[in-house]
Protein backbone atom coordinates (compact mmCIF):
# COMPACT_ATOMS: atom_id res chain seq x y z
CA UNK A 1 0.00 0.00 0.00
CA UNK A 2 1.45 3.23 -0.71
CA UNK A 3 1.77 6.12 1.93
CA UNK A 4 -0.33 8.72 -0.02
CA UNK A 5 -3.38 9.75 1.41
CA UNK A 6 -6.65 8.95 0.14
CA UNK A 7 -7.86 12.02 -2.31
CA UNK A 8 -11.13 13.70 -1.53
CA UNK A 9 -12.43 12.73 -5.14
CA UNK A 10 -11.40 10.61 -8.45
CA UNK A 11 -12.47 9.31 -11.06
CA UNK A 12 -12.27 5.88 -12.53
CA UNK A 13 -12.52 5.07 -15.91
CA UNK A 14 -15.56 2.43 -16.69
CA UNK A 15 -15.17 2.77 -20.89
CA UNK A 16 -14.55 4.31 -23.55
CA UNK A 17 -14.63 8.09 -22.78
CA UNK A 18 -16.72 7.27 -19.54
CA UNK A 19 -15.60 7.64 -15.86
CA UNK A 20 -17.20 6.92 -12.81
CA UNK A 21 -17.02 10.01 -10.11
CA UNK A 22 -16.31 9.35 -6.48
CA UNK A 23 -15.75 11.28 -3.24
CA UNK A 24 -14.58 9.68 -0.08
CA UNK A 25 -18.05 10.23 1.09
CA UNK A 26 -19.74 7.46 -0.91
CA UNK A 27 -21.25 9.52 -3.51
CA UNK A 28 -20.72 8.25 -6.85
CA UNK A 29 -21.56 9.85 -10.25
CA UNK A 30 -21.43 8.55 -13.59
CA UNK A 31 -19.36 10.95 -16.63
CA UNK A 32 -19.53 11.01 -19.92
CA UNK A 33 -21.80 11.49 -22.60
CA UNK A 34 -24.84 9.47 -23.43
CA UNK A 35 -27.80 7.54 -20.94
CA UNK A 36 -27.49 7.85 -17.48
CA UNK A 37 -24.40 9.98 -17.42
CA UNK A 38 -23.21 13.67 -16.82
CA UNK A 39 -20.97 15.37 -19.15
CA UNK A 40 -18.35 17.12 -17.84
CA UNK A 41 -19.41 20.63 -19.24
CA UNK A 42 -22.41 19.56 -17.57
CA UNK A 43 -21.01 19.24 -14.31
CA UNK A 44 -19.09 22.36 -14.84
CA UNK A 45 -22.25 24.35 -15.02
CA UNK A 46 -24.03 22.22 -12.08
CA UNK A 47 -20.79 23.29 -10.17
CA UNK A 48 -21.49 27.23 -10.09
CA UNK A 49 -25.06 26.66 -9.94
CA UNK A 50 -24.57 24.24 -7.10
CA UNK A 51 -22.07 27.02 -5.40
CA UNK A 52 -24.19 30.08 -5.89
CA UNK A 53 -27.23 28.04 -4.31
CA UNK A 54 -25.52 26.99 -0.94
CA UNK A 55 -24.05 30.85 -1.11
CA UNK A 56 -27.89 32.11 -1.04
CA UNK A 57 -29.62 29.91 0.42
CA UNK A 58 -29.50 31.57 4.31
CA UNK A 59 -30.76 34.99 2.31
CA UNK A 60 -33.24 33.51 0.93
CA UNK A 61 -34.14 31.46 4.35
CA UNK A 62 -34.22 34.96 5.41
CA UNK A 63 -36.38 37.15 3.49
CA UNK A 64 -38.78 34.00 3.00
CA UNK A 65 -39.19 33.68 6.52
CA UNK A 66 -38.68 30.21 6.59
CA UNK A 67 -35.80 27.30 6.04
CA UNK A 68 -38.46 24.88 4.09
CA UNK A 69 -38.70 27.18 1.31
CA UNK A 70 -38.76 25.60 -2.30
CA UNK A 71 -35.53 26.53 -4.85
CA UNK A 72 -34.90 25.63 -8.26
CA UNK A 73 -31.79 26.75 -9.76
CA UNK A 74 -31.31 26.07 -13.23
CA UNK A 75 -27.73 26.82 -15.28
CA UNK A 76 -27.99 27.90 -18.53
CA UNK A 77 -24.65 27.92 -20.31
CA UNK A 78 -23.39 29.53 -23.95
CA UNK A 79 -21.35 27.27 -25.39
CA UNK A 80 -18.69 28.32 -28.50
CA UNK A 81 -18.10 25.23 -30.50
CA UNK A 82 -15.31 27.30 -32.35
CA UNK A 83 -13.52 27.63 -29.37
CA UNK A 84 -14.65 24.59 -26.95
CA UNK A 85 -15.50 26.85 -23.78
CA UNK A 86 -18.46 28.32 -22.44
CA UNK A 87 -18.82 31.86 -22.81
CA UNK A 88 -21.16 32.50 -20.31
CA UNK A 89 -23.27 31.05 -17.81
CA UNK A 90 -26.62 32.34 -16.58
CA UNK A 91 -27.84 31.06 -13.20
CA UNK A 92 -31.51 31.34 -12.98
CA UNK A 93 -33.16 31.21 -9.07
CA UNK A 94 -36.72 29.79 -9.34
CA UNK A 95 -38.35 30.69 -5.94
CA UNK A 96 -42.10 31.45 -4.97
CA UNK A 97 -41.99 35.09 -4.07
CA UNK A 98 -45.31 36.18 -5.24
CA UNK A 99 -46.21 37.31 -1.44
CA UNK A 100 -43.24 39.98 -1.33
CA UNK A 101 -43.54 43.55 -2.11
CA UNK A 102 -41.37 44.87 -5.25
CA UNK A 103 -38.84 46.25 -2.47
CA UNK A 104 -38.63 42.58 -0.56
CA UNK A 105 -37.98 41.36 -3.97
CA UNK A 106 -35.04 43.29 -5.18
CA UNK A 107 -33.06 43.10 -1.66
CA UNK A 108 -33.68 39.20 -1.65
CA UNK A 109 -31.69 39.54 -5.48
CA UNK A 110 -29.53 42.14 -3.78
CA UNK A 111 -28.74 39.84 -0.27
CA UNK A 112 -28.11 36.88 -2.46
CA UNK A 113 -26.05 38.23 -4.86
CA UNK A 114 -23.88 39.97 -2.51
CA UNK A 115 -23.70 36.27 -0.48
CA UNK A 116 -22.98 34.87 -3.45
CA UNK A 117 -20.06 37.06 -4.45
CA UNK A 118 -19.02 36.74 -1.07
CA UNK A 119 -19.18 33.04 -0.81
CA UNK A 120 -18.94 31.39 -4.11
CA UNK A 121 -15.84 29.41 -4.38
CA UNK A 122 -16.16 27.91 -7.76
CA UNK A 123 -17.61 31.64 -9.01
CA UNK A 124 -14.31 33.16 -7.43
CA UNK A 125 -12.21 30.29 -9.65
CA UNK A 126 -13.87 31.02 -12.56
CA UNK A 127 -13.89 35.22 -12.10
CA UNK A 128 -9.98 34.99 -11.53
CA UNK A 129 -9.21 31.73 -13.38
CA UNK A 130 -7.24 29.16 -12.21
CA UNK A 131 -3.74 27.73 -12.94
CA UNK A 132 -4.15 23.87 -13.80
CA UNK A 133 -2.14 21.21 -15.12
CA UNK A 134 -2.40 17.32 -15.93
CA UNK A 135 0.09 14.97 -14.97
CA UNK A 136 0.61 11.85 -16.27
CA UNK A 137 2.50 9.60 -13.71
CA UNK A 138 3.33 5.77 -13.89
CA UNK A 139 1.79 3.82 -11.50
CA UNK A 140 -1.10 1.31 -10.82
CA UNK A 141 -4.47 2.06 -10.85
CA UNK A 142 -6.16 1.19 -7.90
CA UNK A 143 -9.88 -0.66 -7.95
CA UNK A 144 -12.53 1.46 -6.28
CA UNK A 145 -9.48 4.10 -5.13
CA UNK A 146 -11.51 4.44 -1.87
CA UNK A 147 -10.43 5.27 2.29
CA UNK A 148 -10.90 1.57 2.19
CA UNK A 149 -8.41 0.40 -0.09
CA UNK A 150 -6.09 3.46 0.16
CA UNK A 151 -5.72 3.45 4.00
Amino acid sequence: MSDMPAPRIWLERTGTRTLTAFNDRGVAIPVGHGEGRISPGELFQIALAGCQAMSADRRYAEVLGTEDFELTVVPEGEYDPETDRYTDIIVRFLADTADLSELEKAGLEEAAQCAIDGSCTVGHSIARPVSFQARHESARPVPSYSTDTAG
